[in-house]
């Protein structure tokens, strides 16, 4: 089979896994809105960024699939707000605080770690993950644009990327790179598993989110109650591969 063949397939695959994962979280949304105690849908409990506009804010989830939710003009900003149940609203302190122990934060002006396009695409593919579109979706003032792919040249710097990876099982695997922390998100394990919790897997025992009201970063412990966290020495290609259905299971 040709590699552009093959690379057709995986695109038509990964798109199916996409949509299939959609209406099974928004499902699950209408059955259980309840995110680490409090009724906030469309958080995703590795990353909340939120955009902003002169006349709206959404607060984007920074996983598969995007996930948006605007709010009215009348909330202050660096707030999520449930329009279904209970009024409630949390800002992305609040949630890092109650979902995790916070051990750092950064403002995006202050790290000395932010990687460049070139730096990431290079990383990136070095470590296996080229059959997928790097993408960045914000400025380093926090200004959030429409997703577009990164230059293998350019000394321009996001303080998030996005790629995608699947192997050779076919398993789905998000990778994002914050500030200098790279993790993955087992999408398909995640989907199918029965587990109370969702796998991340990071290479050291703390992980990064980002905001991008405040326009800083998060370096967090996760509680056991919100993720299961796998460290590996390094994650690529290689990696993933090895960590299989079977694999996480067992761990």
């Amino acid at each position: 089979m040709s590699k552009k063949i093959r690379f057709l397939i995986l695109g038509i695959i990964l798109l199916l896994a996409l949509i299939i994962f959609v209406f099974f979280y928004l499902n699950k949304l209408k059955l259980d809105k309840k995110t680490a105690g409090l009724s906030v849908p469309a958080i995703n409990k590795s990353s909340i960024t939120s955009g902003s506009s002169d006349s709206n804010k959404n607060t984007t989830v920074s996983n598969v699939p995007d996930i948006t939710m605007t709010d009215n003009n009348d909330k202050t900003e660096n707030e999520i707000i449930d329009e279904s149940g209970p009024f409630e609203m949390l800002s992305a302190d609040d949630y890092y605080a109650q979902n995790s122990e916070v051990i750092n934060k950064i403002k995006v002006a202050d790290s000395e770690f932010i990687q460049s396009e070139e730096q990431v695409h290079t990383s990136l593919t070095e470590s296996g993950f080229v059959d997928f579109p790097i993408t960045s979706e914000f400025a380093m003032n926090g200004e959030f644009f429409e997703s577009y792919e990164i230059s293998d040249s350019s000394e321009v710097k996001h303080p998030i990327y996005e790629t995608f990876y699947v192997t050779e099982s076919d398993d789905i695997w998000t990778i994002m790179v914050v500030n200098d922390s790279i993790t993955a998100l087992p999408v398909s394990y995640n989907m199918e598993s029965n587990r109370n919790v969702e796998v991340i897997v990071s290479e050291k025992e703390t992980i990064f989110g980002y905001d991008n009201v405040s326009n800083q970063f998060y370096e967090i412990i996760p509680n056991e109650s919100e993720f299961m966290v796998i460290v590996v020495d390094k994650i690529d290609a290689a990696t993933l591969e090895e960590l299989t259905v079977e694999v996480i299971d067992a761990l």
